[in-house]
Order: structure tokens, then sequence, then C-alpha cells
């Protein structure tokens, strides 16, 4: 029987190194699988990251952005709390000329 089974095996036109390469190869693209599966993995990460320091980026700049527009709003009352005492000034000074 075994006698049977070796010569049924060496009929068999397979190289050993053809099986090899071929075992190789699937290894090969499975390690290739699972480092492109790595890799978008990483890329989604950093995405992510890169994508929260630029939000916190934009609430920074809208931050400064208030403040300068609530000084300017200030300024602004300021320079008209200057202009209209000037005005009373003006018209004391009329009323009593």
């Amino acid at each position: 029987m075994e006698e049977k089974i070796k010569k049924i095996l060496d009929q068999i036109p397979v190289r050993t190194d053809t099986l090899i390469t071929g075992f190789q190869l699937l290894l090969c693209i499975i390690v290739l699988f699972f480092a492109a599966k790595q890799q978008i993995a990483s890329d989604a990460k950093l995405a992510k990251r890169q994508q929260q320091y630029t939000n916190k980026l934009e609430k920074k700049l809208m931050k400064q952005r208030y403040l300068l527009e609530k000084q300017n709003y200030k300024i602004k009352i300021t320079d008209a709390k200057a202009r209209l005492h000037m005005i009373e000034q003006k018209q004391k000074a009329r009323k009593y000329t």
C-alpha cells in the first residue's frame, strides 16, 4: 500500500521549490495585507489628530477675534464718550458766554 502511494506521489509533477515559493508568496501577501491595514489605521489616527489640532487652532482664532472685536467696541465707546463730553463742554461754554 505504501509503495502504491509513493508511486502516485512520485508521478505528480509538483516540485518542492515551487511549493515553497507559492507558500512564501502567500505569506508575503498576508504580511503586506496586514501592513497595509496597519498603515491605514495609522493614517486615520494621524488625520484625526490633525483635525483635532486644527479645531483647537480655530477655537483660539475665534477667541482672539472675539477679544479683538470686544476691544474695538470698547475703544469706540470710549471715543463716543469723549466726543459727548467735548460736546457737553462746548455747550456749557456757550451757555456761560
